[in-house]
């Protein structure tokens, strides 16, 4: 009987100018697997995340001058901010809007970055605290992840993906900010 020889994982490249390191040599992208993290800050973290997620979710349902306080109703092309309501024909304003909103942007992620982008950000506290909490509920830490996405096909997989992806696709339909005024008749009943 001949030894085995052990398996060889060749390391991954080092960056340089020649080479991207996010993509692989046969031109694919490797998947980031995020680990649970820990320390001083993670509970004011989840705890600020759980009262923005509330926020978020109760602001369209909070009423400013007879409509909720955002609301993009499509349908009729007009948009509800915060009591101002812009029409098709206000679209010029956002020039001014976007500008301003960018320059604020650019001026706070400079001053407090980690605080907007860790913390504070729809998409962070979307991404983070709602749907990698589902994916690791259902798919396990980061070393599953891992081992799931290099297993071969098979039920298993394809029924932890699915069950995955039911509670993702169904989280963006729970928040009524854009919507035609049929789908949600409640958001009308003030005017």
């Amino acid at each position: 009987m001949g030894l085995a020889r052990p398996s060889f994982t060749p390391a991954p490249p080092r960056p340089s100018l020649e080479s991207v390191t996010t993509i692989n040599t046969d031109g694919s992208r490797p998947y980031l697997h995020p680990a649970d993290v820990s320390g001083r800050f993670t509970l004011f973290r989840k705890v600020s995340a759980l009262f923005l997620i509330a926020f978020y979710l109760v602001l369209p349902w909070i009423t400013i001058g007879g409509y909720p306080a955002v609301f993009l109703d499509i349908a009729e092309r007009r948009f509800h901010l915060f009591g101002l309501t812009f029409a098709a024909q206000d679209m010029w304003l956002t020039f001014f809007l976007i500008t301003g909103l960018g320059f604020s942007l650019f001026f706070i992620t400079a001053l407090l970055g980690r605080i907007w982008c860790g913390y504070a950000c729809p998409h962070t506290v979307f991404l983070d605290h709602v749907y990698r909490r589902i994916e690791r509920w259902i798919e396990g830490d980061a070393i599953a992840r891992r081992a799931l996405d290099a297993a071969p096909p098979g039920p298993g997989k394809l029924f932890k993906r699915t069950l995955k992806h039911r509670p993702i696709s169904a989280c963006p339909w729970s928040s009524p900010i854009s919507s035609s005024p049929t789908s949600f008749p409640c958001m009308n009943s003030g005017r």
